[in-house]
């Protein structure tokens, strides 16, 4: 694996057709790219001393695809040189900011490749990921000693530790990261992002819920309960599930979390809700348009289960409407949304939504056509053309 060479090696621009963070996936060869004709942002001069990197070979058309594939053998590391000190900032149709160690950022990164996307790359599994500065007078982006004026912006905060372990980065720099790249974007409407609407504000599991019967959706019986506080009477814990209220862990048997309760009273609050025993769904919503799989897994959390068999199937009918509507309704044009049938798929009950959820495997099961509608809602730009 090659790397790009310059002053900071983790802000890297990527020529169309390679990528040096992302082990080589093959896209879907079902759909083919088509042209575009954008017009980029007007951008004024930065300050004098300022030092701004000159592209990485030739800019791409946009639309067009890659003269080679991710699965090509790279090329040698190409050089970053620098330029006069006057210039402009350098205008990039994507940003993506996110760690190296997380295989959905590499996804993206991956994709954007073979779209033939203009993008750079900071990768916030690196200390070079801290060296940030950005002003209110210009939407300019100082990274490392490179500049930038993103049109959009992929941003994602790493879960994963740079040795691709599930457990936060040591460095702390995703989190830092994340939110001095969130504030930029809050401060610069212009720049397109998912979720700008929400951007910045909590995903509330529980208005959710409540929110989910309004549009017409089953929701099993649920309670909020801290650690020390009683189970309503009549409530069956026997068959019920504890989920965390601010997430951030697997489901449990309730019975599991009332005996470690008793033992230690200062546990998070959870929500008990009645188990259902049918099959899991997730039904994602991209931009105003569904992508809906089958998980198949009998596990009380499929995520247990690293070998669980994933298919893409059509959006429920009586799903895909109201998806699309409660989405809208809260501000997410990117989330999941969990169902779980009480039958086989009869009787699908909402579980909860996802405002940023992983998406590699699922991704795998369609041919990539989620990343491609991710990147088509950012960009603000069909990237391809599906077949008739």
């Amino acid at each position: 694996r090659r790397r790009a060479t310059s002053h900071h090696p983790s802000t890297r621009r990527r020529r169309p057709g390679t990528s040096a963070i992302a082990t080589p996936r093959p896209a879907a060869t079902t759909r083919t790219p088509i042209t575009t004709t954008r017009t980029p942002i007007t951008t004024t001069r930065p300050a004098p001393g300022a030092m701004v990197a000159l592209a990485v070979g030739p800019r791409s058309r946009r639309g067009e695809p890659p003269t080679k594939s991710l699965s090509s053998s790279l090329p040698g590391p190409p050089v970053l040189a620098m330029s006069d000190p006057h210039d402009a900032a350098q205008v990039v149709e994507l940003l993506i900011v996110g760690g190296e160690s997380d295989p959905n950022t590499r996804r993206v990164a991956d994709q954007a490749a073979i779209r033939g996307v203009d993008f750079a790359i900071v990768d916030t599994d690196t200390g070079a990921a801290e060296q940030i500065q950005w002003s209110f007078s210009e939407p300019s982006l100082l990274i490392g000693s490179q500049r930038f004026v993103p049109e959009s912006l992929f941003l994602r905060h790493n879960v994963f530790s740079p040795d691709g372990g599930p457990a936060p980065p040591p460095s702390g720099n995703s989190t830092s990261t994340h939110h001095i790249m969130r504030e930029y974007a809050q401060a610069w409407p212009n720049i397109r992002i998912l979720n700008r609407r929400v951007l910045g504000h909590a995903n509330s599991k529980s208005a959710n819920l409540a929110l989910a019967t309004q549009f017409g959706f089953d929701v099993p019986d649920s309670v909020v309960v801290t650690a020390s506080a009683p189970v309503p009477v009549g409530f069956d814990t026997e068959h019920a599930i504890a989920k965390p209220l601010f997430g951030g862990a697997h489901a449990q048997h309730a019975d599991e979390f009332l005996t470690a309760a008793r033992q230690t009273p200062s546990l998070a609050p959870q929500f008990l809700q009645r188990r259902l025993n049918g099959h899991n769904v997730r039904v994602f919503v991209v931009g105003g348009k569904t992508l809906a799989f089958h998980i198949d897994s009998d596990r009380l959390d499929y995520r247990e289960e690293r070998a669980n068999v994933v298919h893409h199937i059509a959006t429920p009918a009586d799903l895909e409407e109201r998806c699309i509507a409660m989405a809208d309704n809260i501000g997410f044009d990117y989330c999941a949304f969990d169902f779980r049938g009480t039958d086989n798929f009869e009787g699908m009950h909402f579980l909860e939504v996802n405002s940023f959820p992983m998406f590699v495997r699922f991704d795998m099961e369609c041919q990539n056509q989620l990343v491609d509608q991710m990147l088509t809602v950012i960009l603000k730009r069909q990237i391809f053309e599906p077949n008739a």
